[in-house]
């Protein structure tokens, strides 16, 4: 982010949030125009409270969301050209080819304006690029705040589109937080906190990570840091091994290895040793993670842990070791193949 004062860039970093996550985690089985059955993901669950999710025993379908959450696809949009190019540019780390795709679902929103899949995957698609941006856009802080602003018109669009879909909470409610506390507007960070805790009402599998991530740039000395930690705990408690929001799924292939380096780097900041080790060696006893292309940077988290630990005692934030919330892998530890 070469030009951007250190103030700038510490902004831009507080509103840098994960799709976990950060990105829509979902699978349809399309039976009707607003009936179709989602796979629902989000990483959230101790490695060691889970059944072997080998690719064979993956679960398929979501037959357990909860209760008054809808999510109003269609066959149409879910199988439309702009839609499965997103997943596919996404699955494959193609971020070359990720404005061609956020053209054609801005043609297919734009000429489908009542498809709420059409809305939320574009919203994503800029969250995407917001949180792991090219080189060449990293440089355009300008560029970057549009797509922020872009990504918080669509998901609102979509929360319109389809009230019930509260998963959009997890996306929406860091947006307004962060994006009201760069610009000092206290109406945005209220409505954030209302919309994530309407969200966490409703599906707190799901949306209860994003309050994870809401509060763990903070500094560890913060005591609201300590609600990010207790989030997980509460994530962890409103998972079960058969909660396909809590698993590997097609859409996000290594959503539980993803998930280990968010809990453990929380944890690690956090002063927990046993917990952060816990979390990072489970990941790596996956059978997932042999074919995870970021399982380099699991072992050398494991290897450096006690320099991570050591460094997050002292008051100097600039040896701080970096958090994967505020990398930019930090979509694609769980969706790339």
């Amino acid at each position: 982010m070469q030009g951007l004062s250190k103030k700038m860039k510490k902004l831009l970093f507080l509103i840098i949030i994960y799709i976990g996550f950060s990105c829509e985690k979902e699978n349809t089985d399309q039976t009707s125009d607003h009936s179709s059955q989602i796979i629902d993901m989000n990483p959230t669950i101790d490695m060691g409270q889970i059944i072997d999710m080998s690719q064979d025993n993956m679960i398929s379908s979501y037959e357990n969301r909860p209760a008054g959450v809808e999510i109003c696809y269609t066959t149409f949009s879910s199988t439309h050209e702009a839609t499965t190019a997103f997943w596919q540019v996404l699955k494959g780390g193609q971020l070359d080819l990720r404005l061609d795709v956020i053209a054609k679902l801005e043609s297919a929103a734009m000429q489908y304006p009542n498809e709420e899949e059409f809305a939320l995957l574009l919203g994503m698609a800029h969250l995407w690029r917001f949180a792991e941006p090219l080189p060449d856009e990293s440089a355009n802080f300008g560029s970057l705040l549009v797509s922020i602003q872009k990504s918080r018109s669509e998901l609102e669009r979509a929360y319109v589109l389809c009230p019930n879909d509260h998963r959009i909470a997890a996306w929406l409610a860091p947006i307004l937080v962060k994006g009201g506390q760069l610009m000092n507007k206290q109406e945005d960070i209220d409505r954030g906190l209302e919309i994530l805790a309407i969200g966490i009402n409703a599906y707190p599998s799901f949306v209860l990570f994003s309050k994870v991530l809401l509060y763990a740039d903070l500094p560890r000395t913060n005591e609201d840091f300590q609600l990010a930690v207790a989030a997980i705990s509460e994530n962890i408690s409103a998972c079960s091994p058969n909660n396909p929001v809590c698993v590997n799924q097609p859409k996000a292939s290594h959503n539980m290895e993803g998930s280990a380096l968010f809990m453990g780097d929380i944890y690690v900041k956090a002063g927990d040793r046993t917990r952060a080790l816990n979390f990072y060696q489970s990941a790596l006893d996956l059978e997932s993670s042999e074919h995870w292309s970021f399982q380099s940077i699991l072992r050398d988290k494991l290897e450096k842990i006690d320099q991570n630990l050591s460094a997050y005692e002292n008051n100097d934030l600039a040896d701080d070791p970096q958090a994967i919330w505020s990398s930019k892998i930090q979509c694609s530890v769980c969706h790339q193949d």
